[in-house]
């Protein structure tokens, strides 16, 4: 809905003092719908101190390749089940080698999600 994402990006234009301490999440799904005003105000707002968090990232192939993942977002989420499926093979292996770098030079954390097992955690 436009008119609440404007009300919402004015409310948090207002009260910049709150950026420290909020990271705002999208779904992977609606980032790939942004266009470029979207972006630009994401990146205004990250600019101001507001953190920003991409959850459900389906794979990291196409992480390390769009373009859209900025330094704006402070953090990325991926299920530990799609990184596991990765590190099933050396190929697999150097997407994952990847997609850290990538993110570290983007200054971005990865977090694992969904981590239900002894199993993931090795």
């Amino acid at each position: 809905d436009a008119a609440f994402l404007n009300d919402a990006v004015e409310f948090l234009r207002t009260h910049k003092h709150l950026g420290h301490f909020l990271v705002l999440e999208l779904q992977y799904a609606d980032l790939e719908n942004l266009n470029a005003n979207d972006m630009a105000i994401l990146n205004a707002l990250s600019r101001t101190g507001y953190g920003f968090s991409v959850d459900n990232v389906p794979d990291a192939v196409r992480v390390i390749e769009d373009a859209r993942i900025t330094a704006a977002f402070s953090f990325l989420k991926i299920d530990a089940k799609n990184l596991l499926h990765l590190s099933q093979t050396l190929e697999g292996e150097d997407t994952i080698a990847d997609l850290k770098r990538a993110l570290t030079r983007k200054n971005i954390q990865l977090v694992i999600t969904k981590v239900e097992s002894e199993y993931e955690v090795k």
